[in-house]
């Protein structure tokens, strides 16, 4: 019984947390790349972006506190790349954890993309032009957790700029990645 009020209190603060984080924050502009479209996600995409989360995750669920902040500030933490008809191919979902908040650095929870659509630089796109918006809102880096045995994800983190930060994986067999925002946004703009 304990253990289930102390983990129903950190969801809350997660929430709290995000919510204060966010509060200041400029929401991801709408751009134009190629014929798609990239912007933070509007509440009224939510079930959308979930039903596709739920898709490609494998039926995954997100908690209610998680819900409820992407309804609240999904414009400002989940970058979503569409299509001219404005139908969400993919996305890429951002939070605050409680030890990386102070330093400045966001966490890349969750990113995905249509098989139908991928081979098309368009999760590169999306991966750029949210890291341009989070190191303008004051964001100094990215981190992620990435399955060692996931080469496709770790070949492709590499590739932009993520270091991993312990070589040792833990417990689940995850490494934790790092990508400097200032370092990678002078190389998308030079």
């Amino acid at each position: 019984m304990l253990r289930r009020v102390r983990v129903q209190i950190s969801r809350v603060l997660f929430f709290i947390r995000n919510m204060r984080a966010t509060g200041k924050m400029n929401e991801i502009a709408p751009c134009r790349y190629q014929e798609y479209y990239i912007a933070g996600l509007e509440a009224n995409q939510f079930d959308e972006m979930y039903e596709l989360y739920q898709t490609i995750s494998g039926g995954q669920t997100l908690g209610y506190w998680h819900r409820k902040l992407i309804k609240l500030r999904g414009n400002k933490l989940c970058g979503i790349i569409m299509d001219k008809n404005r139908r969400i191919l993919g996305f890429q979902l951002h939070h605050f954890k409680k030890r990386e908040l102070p330093k400045g650095i966001l966490y890349v929870e969750y990113g995905c993309l249509l098989p139908e659509v991928r081979g098309k630089s368009l999760s590169t796109a999306l991966r750029k032009y949210t890291a341009k918006h989070f190191l303008l809102q004051g964001i100094k880096g990215l981190s992620a957790h990435t399955h060692k045995e996931n080469y496709p994800a770790l070949n492709a983190a590499k590739s932009i700029g993520y270091a991993i930060t312990d070589e040792k994986p833990n417990a689940k067999g995850y490494l934790t990645l790092y990508l400097d925002l200032r370092k990678f946004c002078d190389l998308v703009n030079t």
